[in-house]
């Protein structure tokens, strides 16, 4: 069995009491529903041209490079990274590279609250093979720490580590710190590492508030308990390293349906430990999460889908007030280590499972993103996951990129440091259903806009959403705070579809048929970041569902 989101604990409980197995073929489903048949999507001009007013001299906040991060875990061969075919191995190195140096969250995800990482050492062929404390399957410790910090090393990315404050102890999450950073950590050196690692991103536990899976050891926790441990936790990883940044797991609720009992967990955990706080990490915003839609139409889930990151954006400010309230002088941080589309599991839904690889998802991802950049104390984000040997990795397990890893890519490489004040005049509006755990929202715009600078280069970026489901629009740019802009790219992601993607990945064995898959017109591969010059004073065009950034170097 192949491990999911470990976000759907709450999700796999209520499909695994619901739905029996073969509830497909019991017809428990209508198959005729036309979810993934080839349609056309005619596309038509907007009634009003836009303007986009952007004042480069007027830095809003900053934002955070930490907040396009990925997640990667330790068993079922890291997804890819410890697969024995080389050629996959390194496809997946390179795609990793050219995200540019990234924060890689390891090594889960639930497994993190049952994980020993001293599993992880020492020569391959004498590591454990252990059960999956979830599910009927088991991994050898195929990818531990050693080979983390060389991924780290080969790729330029930044490390953070969720310690085991599930079923382990305080004594070895210290260990685990100074295995990592003490300079004279001689069992770091015997695995090849003669110099500290310098992980400086440290998390305590993983979703420690929700009840878990049927099947495995039951480890939540109340907040008063997982308060304690924090700060038991906390002062022994701050004694093998006073550096480290500490992160405490909360809630943060922005949702319909069933999440955790106890919804005043992160106010109790703050005002115990705030003072020992760096970051709060939230888990709110997975979505649809269909579990209780049998055969949604396209056209009501993935406009609702674009429409979910309003709700995160509402919910991030709740919690913004919150850390206020008792954070005194310490400026506490928000960290969403775990987010993403996630529709459904197999056993629900076959037809909708894989549609966290096409366009729609990758429009889903690219307004999270802007919704992230909008708020100061969001300083840290780690879509889930890197690669899967399901359907959650943004690279598939044959080391393919899918159309979130592009729009990732085109974020990563392509945003600044500093957000600056851009004003878009309204565009046409839509209104969205509740459906899934989604919230119905109420004149969601169709196109959205984030600008920001380089503070080192000036390189001016203005970045894009377009969420309508037929129009295209023009978007005039007017620049502020510049004498003028010398010279421009224009890097675009779209596709004729919203379910278009990048072709199978789901595995061979998996019994998946044709017409679970998602529809797309478009080869295999082909939907990526295309780029082309643009003349200053030429107008943008950006055609449904699809992301733009344009690119400028400016005369200050």
């Amino acid at each position: 069995m192949y491990r999911l989101s470990c976000s759907v604990a709450v999700l796999l409980t209520v499909l695994g009491t619901l739905l029996p197995a073969g509830a497909v073929e019991a017809g428990l489903f209508d198959r005729s529903h036309p979810v993934n048949a080839a349609r056309e999507y005619p596309q038509v001009p907007a009634p009003n041209r836009l303007t986009l007013d952007v004042n480069i001299g007027r830095v809003e906040s900053r934002i955070d490079r930490r907040i396009f991060g990925t997640n990667l875990e330790w068993f079922n061969e890291a997804g890819g990274l410890a697969s024995a075919n080389r050629e996959r191995r390194d496809s997946i190195v390179r795609l990793s590279r050219e995200l540019g140096p990234v924060v890689y969250r390891f090594p889960g995800g639930i497994l993190a609250d049952y994980y020993d990482w001293r599993d992880g050492l020492g020569p391959l062929i004498n590591r454990k093979v252990t059960r999956h404390p979830t599910d009927s399957g088991a991994s050898a410790h195929l990818f531990g720490s050693p080979e983390y910090f060389r991924f780290l090393q080969d790729t330029g990315g930044e490390a953070l580590i969720t310690v085991n404050a599930g079923t382990g102890s305080a004594a070895d999450a210290a260990a685990w710190v100074d295995f990592a950073n003490n300079p004279n950590n001689a069992r770091r050196a015997k695995e090849g590492f003669a110099s500290p690692i310098g992980v400086k991103l440290w998390e305590v536990g993983n979703e420690l508030y929700l009840p878990g899976n049927p099947t495995e050891k039951k480890i939540a926790v109340t907040p008063e308990v997982y308060s304690a441990r924090f700060i038991e936790f906390a002062d022994a990883m701050r004694a093998a390293d006073p550096s480290i940044t500490v992160i405490a797991i909360g809630v943060a609720k922005s949702h319909i349906g069933p999440d955790t009992e106890y919804p005043d967990w992160t106010e109790k955990l703050l005002k115990a430990a705030a003072d020992r706080i760096d970051m709060i990490a939230v888990h709110n915003a997975y979505f649809p999460m269909l579990y209780k839609a049998k055969q949604a139409p396209v056209d009501v889930v993935y406009p609702a889908l674009w429409a979910s990151p309003e709700a995160v954006d509402e919910s991030l400010k709740t919690l913004d007030r919150l850390i206020a309230r008792y954070e005194g002088k310490r400026n506490i941080g928000v960290a969403i280590t775990e987010w993403g589309a996630l529709y459904t599991i197999p056993r629900a839904d076959p037809y909708w499972v894989d549609h966290v690889k096409t366009m729609g998802s990758g429009v889903y991802t690219a307004r999270m993103l802007q919704v992230f950049m909008s708020h100061p104390r969001v300083r840290l984000a780690n879509h889930f996951k890197l690669v899967d040997r399901s359907y959650m990795g943004i690279i598939d397990q044959n080391g393919q990129a899918k159309v979130p890893y592009e729009i990732l890519k085109l974020y990563s490489r392509h945003t600044g440091d500093q957000r600056v004040e851009s004003r878009l005049s309204p565009p046409m509006s839509y209104d969205a259903a509740a459906i899934g755990v989604m919230k119905a929202q109420q004149n969601v715009a169709e196109v959205t806009a984030i600008a920001s600078r380089d503070s080192k280069s000036g390189r001016v970026f203005v970045n894009l959403v377009n969420r309508s489901m037929s129009r295209v629009y023009s978007v005039d740019l007017k620049l502020q705070g510049a004498r003028a802009a010398r010279t421009g790219e224009i890097l675009s992601i779209s596709a004729p579809e919203p379910t278009a993607h990048n072709g199978r990945d789901i595995p061979r064995e998996w019994p998946y048929k044709p017409e679970f898959e998602p529809y797309s017109s478009v080869p295999a591969g082909s939907i990526a970041i295309r780029s082309k010059p643009w003349s200053p004073g030429t107008a943008l065009t950006i055609p449904p569902f699809s992301v733009l950034t344009l690119a400028l170097d400016v005369d200050n």
